[in-house]
Order: C-alpha cells, then structure tokens, then sequence
C-alpha cells in the first residue's frame, strides 16, 4: 500500500480517494479468486504455481 500511497503523493491524487478504492479491489480479488481457480480450465501445475505467488506476495496483497 506504500507504493501506492507515494504514487499518489507523486500525482497529487489525495490518498484518502485512492484508498477505499484499492481495499475494495483486494477484498474482491480475496473472496473471488481463491475459488474461481478451482473452476477455471488450467493446469493444476499452473493453478498451484499462480497459488504460490498469491501467498508470497507483500501482505497487504496476499491472497490465502
């Protein structure tokens, strides 16, 4: 979220009308994609692979 913070504090784009927008994004990527995955036509090598950068992402983005 940091980087998104000084981006905005670089565009001059108030963090606070960023932020709300970004929390949504993550809350909807956290609740739809862990189950998505499972029904989506991948291989299950691909599936676990995209699994493992989910959760070795920074925290602020990590998808469990």
């Amino acid at each position: 979220m940091a980087h998104f913070q000084s981006w905005c504090d670089r565009a001059e784009i108030p963090w606070r009308v960023i932020k709300p927008h970004l929390e949504d994004v993550m809350d909807r990527a956290r609740n739809l994609w862990r189950k998505a995955i499972e029904d989506l036509p991948m291989n299950e090598m691909y599936k676990k692979k995209l699994k493992s950068h989910w959760e070795n992402l920074h925290e602020d983005f990590q998808i469990k």
